[in-house]
């Protein structure tokens, strides 16, 4: 009876041990299914970091070419406005403190700021070009002291406002060269991510049909 018992017994081993090696490759399948899940969302979450990281970037480089654009010609015209101002006021003063000829009537506020711009005119092709309006020459041929010296600091600190507009445009230059730089690396890192992403997809299907086919064999 024994020796009957036997041959009955070893084929129902063999049968759970093959179920056992089933569980066990099911369980693996599916342990390996939920590393790859989590490595597929990280670099899903990777991918719109790097996204957003790129949007921002290209903010900053749109803004950098507009400072870019404006900093030369809205800055130095600012500049000029106000020394131009300053410099009325001051024609004004002197003006008002310069004793009068004999016969020579006192100056109105608006021919005295004609003047003043006539003599800016005569040594300066820079109000032209932004636009500022210039008054025909007045035939004077005395310029009085303040106007020289007024003529002079308006040169002076101009040409200081247009060496700081150089200074500045190359600085906004290279931040935007840097710029660019950083964003075509980030463009290039992002493009590899996405192939990353592809590729650990691609293995995830792969993965989870053979996980499939197995659970199928274990149920049949």
């Amino acid at each position: 009876m024994a020796d009957e018992a036997a041959p009955r017994l070893m084929p129902v081993a063999a049968d759970r041990d093959k179920d056992d090696r089933r569980r066990c490759a099911a369980h693996c399948g599916f342990a390996v299914l939920g590393i790859m899940s989590t490595l597929l969302v990280y670099g899903i979450l990777q991918i719109l970091t790097d996204a957003a990281l790129l949007k921002r970037q290209k903010l900053e480089i749109e803004e950098l070419r507009k400072k870019l654009q404006g900093s030369h010609s809205e800055g130095l015209e600012q500049v000029v406005l106000k020394l131009r101002n300053d410099m009325h006021k001051e024609q004004m003063v002197a003006e008002k403190e310069r004793e009068l000829e004999e016969g020579e009537a006192q100056k109105s506020p608006s021919k005295i700021v004609a003047d003043s711009l006539s003599q800016i005119s005569r040594s300066s092709t820079f109000l032209p070009n932004i636009g500022v309006p210039t008054t025909s020459k007045t035939g004077r041929s005395t310029l009085l002291a303040a106007q020289a010296r007024m003529q002079a600091q308006f040169e002076e600190k101009l040409q200081a406002e247009r060496e700081e507009a150089a200074r500045m445009q190359e600085e906004l230059q290279a931040q935007l060269q840097a710029q660019q730089a950083a964003l075509e690396e980030n463009q290039s890192l992002l493009r590899q991510t996405q192939e990353e992403v592809k590729g650990m997809h691609t293995k995830f299907e792969k993965t989870n049909a053979l996980l499939r086919a197995v659970l199928k064999l274990q149920k049949d």
